[in-house]
């Protein structure tokens, strides 16, 4: 039932619903089982969509606990506990604890992955945001840039991920003071969320 809240948006419901499911489970399993972290993940991830970052985080901690002791080091889905320990860190204003958690998670994906992957691009545009909060341009650019080079090369050209980097760069260049140029990537990102609007509409028309 806490998945099905979840998909509706009912995340109070989702994380009281979760929440039972890990007393139940704290009953029968071990401290280190995999349902456990599941279960902690789960209502961390709801209490990130109401914005309770300060409820998140210890449960991704818990989570990088048990996983840190049933996973090999460099496990993705090690990775993506960081990732998420970044973001919380992040929306915090955490930046120091932030940056650290999100280059822990790009270190474990260059070790087990390919250059041109789409995990790559959303670690580099996760630092890349952080460094624009953190008042650091050139190396938001620097990174925004690098995201942008694998995100071209991982999806065909009216990908709507595209246009959320074009959006990065419209808005980092938008809070450096240049006009112009943030400006031409938020066109670049409406033409194509434009493309993509009226592909979906088409969609629905014929089916």
């Amino acid at each position: 039932m806490g998945s099905v809240y979840f998909d509706t948006g009912e995340y109070v419901e989702a994380i009281s619903n979760f929440e039972k499911a890990l007393e139940i489970r704290k009953k029968s399993l071990p401290a280190n089982h995999p349902d456990l972290a599941a279960s902690y993940h789960s209502i961390g991830a709801a209490n990130i969509q109401i914005a309770n970052y300060s409820k998140a985080l210890p449960l991704f901690l818990k989570v990088l606990e048990i996983r840190e002791t049933i996973l090999p080091s460099n496990h993705l889905d090690l990775a993506s506990v960081h990732n998420l320990i970044g973001l919380v860190y992040h929306k915090m204003g955490e930046y120091f604890l932030a940056l650290m958690s999100y280059k822990r998670a790009l270190q474990m994906r260059k070790t087990c992955l390919p250059r041109y992957h789409s995990d790559f691009m959303y670690s580099l545009t996760n630092i890349g945001l952080l460094y624009q909060s953190m008042g650091h341009d050139e190396e938001a650019l620097s990174s925004l840039i690098e995201a942008l080079e694998i995100a071209e090369e991982t999806f065909p050209q009216n990908h709507p991920e595209l246009a959320k980097c074009y959006n990065n760069f419209g808005s980092l260049f938008d809070s450096m003071g240049e006009h112009t140029e943030a400006m031409a990537f938020f066109e670049k990102a409406l033409k194509i969320n434009r493309n993509c609007d009226l592909q979906n509409h088409s969609h629905f028309i014929i089916s």
